[in-house]
């Protein structure tokens, strides 16, 4: 697949001055998708179910000591997101991180409004692994805004990544603790179900 960079640049160019029409940004949008999906395939990423590790120094431009895990989701389709992991828990006597947050971010690297930390989360109730405690975020397109769920609103960026950050990790949990990504239905007011696939 290929396609004229030269034209590419035209539009990104009338996008920037403001003078471009609605089948200019259509294009353009479409453009970035393709583009956008032949690096996600060639890194061998799958909207909603690939989680890359931490490497073993920063994986982003941050601290060596934060691990980043990060997916790619996608609420474009008939169904949210749901993103699982562990809360912090004690071994050997001491907590297995300093600090834990949920964030999602469009393309452009701009965060989302809404973001969940250690203070924020509320446990899942779906149950304990290994005696652990678990969180789920949900990431929709229709939040129901309900006090005890954790929910962001994907409404403005139905196709990003979503970052799960852990600061000053201990080493051997990373694999441990890695989260998960999976789609369900969509959230119609109603409780959300897992979609079997």
């Amino acid at each position: 697949m290929s396609w004229s960079l030269v034209s590419d640049k035209k539009n990104v160019e009338a996008l920037t001055t403001n003078t471009a029409d609605f089948a200019t940004i259509i294009k353009t949008r479409t453009l970035f998708t393709k583009y956008l999906n032949m690096i996600l395939h060639s890194r061998s990423m799958i909207a909603n179910e690939t989680v890359l590790l931490p490497g073993a120094k920063a994986s982003l431009a941050g601290s060596a000591r934060h691990a980043y895990y990060s997916m790619v989701y996608d609420c474009r389709e008939e169904h949210d997101v749901v993103v699982s992991g562990v809360m912090n828990f004690e071994k050997r006597g001491k907590h297995q991180w300093r600090y834990c947050s949920v964030t999602c971010y469009e393309f452009t690297s701009l965060p989302l409004a809404g973001y969940f930390d250690d203070e924020t989360m509320v446990e899942s109730s779906v149950g304990k692994e290994r005696g652990k405690r678990k969180f789920e975020v949900i990431l929709t397109c229709n939040p129901t805004r309900r006090h005890n769920v954790n929910e962001i609103d994907v409404s403005n960026c139905k196709f990003g990544v979503c970052v799960v950050r852990l600061v000053y990790p201990e080493e051997d949990v990373l694999e441990e603790v890695k989260p998960t990504i999976v789609s369900i239905e969509k959230n119609n007011g109603a409780k959300n179900k897992i979609k079997k696939t």
